[in-house]
């Protein structure tokens, strides 16, 4: 396997989500487990065991969902998980997990009308959202997880799931989208 398509794997967006959540829970959520699983499961595990069965049941072509036009069954099937593990979240929450969570919803609704007509790097965009997040929460010290962005971003291009332009755009938009958001929600 090459170097590239090994750190798109590492990164997968349900890892790297899995990733920013489990630093902020370990850093600045204490006694707020049964709301970490809650994400872990909705938000990680759950848009992983979807695309999976999709791929399975044969109704995409692969577990990147490389082909733009698939993107919509996974991406709205997740977002509908998203959802319900944010009302679940709601009944008890985490503020920081909470705003975090509706960001990720926002985020991946705007992916999502993005993908109907540009194939936008969701791997970047999900990397970098998870950077932004920290950096702004948890201080500068974080700013080193772009460092990850970039290279997720030049290993999709460097195993051609994407454009430079494609994962361009991913980097922009998530920070500026994920930015915006964590200023109006957490200040």
């Amino acid at each position: 396997m090459n170097l590239g398509k090994f750190i798109s794997i590492l990164f997968h967006p349900s890892n790297s989500t899995l990733l920013g959540f489990l630093i902020i829970f370990l850093l600045r959520c204490e006694n707020e487990l049964v709301d970490f699983l809650d994400i872990v499961f909705f938000f990680s595990i759950m848009p992983f065991l979807i695309t999976l069965i999709l791929r399975k049941m044969g109704k995409i072509s692969d577990l990147f969902v490389t082909k733009r036009e698939e993107r919509g069954k996974v991406i709205t099937l997740a977002l509908i998980g998203y959802i319900l593990g944010l009302f679940i979240l709601y009944i008890d929450f985490s503020p920081i997990l909470f705003y975090l969570s509706i960001a990720y919803v926002v985020n991946t609704v705007i992916i999502l009308a993005i993908s109907t007509k540009y194939k936008i790097s969701i791997h970047v965009a999900t990397i970098t959202a998870i950077a932004t997040a920290l950096t702004m929460i948890l201080g500068i010290k974080f700013l080193a997880f772009y460092l990850l962005s970039i290279m997720v971003g030049i290993a999709r291009i460097k195993i051609k799931a994407h454009t430079i332009d494609q994962v361009t755009s991913a980097f922009i938009l998530a920070t500026i989208i994920t930015f915006i958001q964590i200023k109006i929600f957490l200040g």
